[in-house]
């Protein structure tokens, strides 16, 4: 039998949580992520604080879209609201009044998604979901269509003035990377341990993919281990984690879809020391 919590690098492809200004629906697969002006801005300092999906360095800005926000939030020695114009890219502003490190969390109303059998089954194929593959294989449904309801679970982590000892916390997102290593300045590449929790607690063999935001380096994936952990090597720069929890829709949204998929996204700098 299908355990609860399956994993997988798959993306809803019916629609997207908002419009582009390009007016374009990106295809399957592609994250969503917060992208601030800036990762390091003065206390006081304002800050546009944008919203794209797609793949770092090919990605399309999302404007803003109220009715699907939940939350929209900088949690750090205050917590914000991250108010906008509807419609409008950026899709908010944030000024943070002290230093410290704030996590901007975005978390939106789940959306509905359908793929044709076969896309359905290339892509759960294509990220390792063995276990779906054959929960629907053993019960005839592999050329059946996936109908599924999706969620994004956002977060961005700056450091505003002189806050860069801070370390980031679990911020209660449905499904969470916290960064547990120091973003303080180093020469050099360094290993960086991620933790990936959902509803608070660890999820083990979940597939991380970490890309550096530029788009101009090599992307990795890593499985999280039995304490949601895992440690990549990451060179100095603004980079992306992005994961996706995946079970099997219960109660009132099963009238709705068999699947259903929680994506998140971490944004974060590794400062450089130039000294």
């Amino acid at each position: 039998m299908l355990s609860r919590l399956r994993f997988a690098r798959l993306a809803p492809a019916a629609s997207i949580a908002l419009a582009s200004i390009a007016g374009a629906v990106p295809s399957p697969a592609h994250d969503m992520w917060i992208l601030p002006a800036t990762f390091a801005p003065a206390a006081g300092e304002l800050v546009a604080v944008s919203l794209r999906v797609g793949h770092p360095g090919g990605e399309e800005r999302v404007v803003r879209d109220g009715g699907r926000i939940v939350r929209f939030a900088a949690l750090g020695p205050e917590t914000l609201p991250i108010p906008g114009l509807e419609g409008q890219d950026p899709a908010g502003y944030l000024r943070p009044p002290v230093a410290g490190l704030y996590a901007l969390v975005y978390e939106s109303r789940p959306a509905y998604s359908e793929l044709p059998g076969p896309r359905f089954t290339a892509y759960l194929e294509e990220e390792g979901l063995d276990a779906v593959v054959a929960w629907r294989a053993a019960r005839g449904e592999t050329l059946a269509a996936g109908r599924e309801l999706y969620s994004r679970s956002l977060k961005s982590l700056i450091v505003a003035g002189d806050g860069a000892t801070a370390r980031d916390r679990p911020v209660g997102l449905p499904l969470e990377l916290v960064v547990e290593s120091d973003l303080g300045p180093r020469r050099g590449p360094r290993p960086v341990t991620l933790r990936l929790l959902y509803r608070g607690r660890p999820l083990a063999g979940a597939l991380v993919d970490l890309r550096p935001l530029a788009g101009d380096g090599s992307a990795s994936s890593v499985r999280s281990g039995a304490d949601g952990r895992l440690t990549v090597e990451l060179a100095p720069g603004a980079w992306m984690a992005a994961a996706v929890a995946m079970e099997r829709a219960a109660g009132g949204e099963a009238e709705r879809a068999e699947w259903r998929s929680i994506f998140a996204t971490l944004t974060f700098e590794l400062s450089r020391d130039d000294g």
